[in-house]
């Protein structure tokens, strides 16, 4: 029975009010437009004090890890291209080193060659001196004995030239 008496007053009350649609009644717009700024200062009140605060938080934090992030990417930048230039340095200096090592070597050799080389013309002057004085030697010999020999050929030209002279003018 409390059913069937509560539906009855719910449809005298819709017959009541079922003539105009609450939203569009004219009667109650006053009570909606206070409703309406009383709800909107609430709703501002909420996000300005409340919400809008943590956003604002969460923005501000995360802005200043980004330049954080930001500055530190910017120093380990720096700091590659520091490391890079300083390789740089490293390898220019390891090749003149290495420049002037083989410059080293080559001109260490070049005087190891040159020493070599005057070793052998040393050793083949000798040898030619050496040749020289034999040929000198030889030809002096070979002079003298030429001389000898004219000398005996004449000494017997005369020899047999005498006795026939000597003996046809005896």
């Amino acid at each position: 029975m409390a059913d069937g008496a509560s539906a009855a007053h719910g449809a005298a009350a819709g017959a009541e009010h079922s003539a105009n649609f609450p939203p569009f009644d004219a009667a109650l717009f006053q009570h909606q437009a206070v409703w309406l700024i009383v709800s909107f200062a609430v709703l501002y009140g909420l996000l300005n004090f409340f919400i809008l605060p943590k956003i604002g938080g969460a923005i501000a934090a995360r802005k200043s890890s980004l330049e954080a992030d930001l500055a530190a990417a910017s120093d380990a930048n720096a700091g590659a291209k520091a490391a890079s230039e300083s390789y740089e340095r490293s390898v220019q200096a390891a090749k003149l080193e290495a420049r002037q090592l083989a410059d080293a070597a080559r001109a260490e050799a070049g005087q190891a060659q040159a020493q070599e080389l005057a070793q052998v013309d040393a050793r083949l002057a000798e040898r030619l001196s050496q040749a020289e004085h034999r040929l000198e030697a030889a030809r002096a010999a070979g002079l003298l004995s030429a001389q000898e020999a004219a000398k005996d050929a004449a000494q017997a030209i005369l020899a047999k030239l005498l006795p026939r002279l000597s003996g046809g003018h005896a």
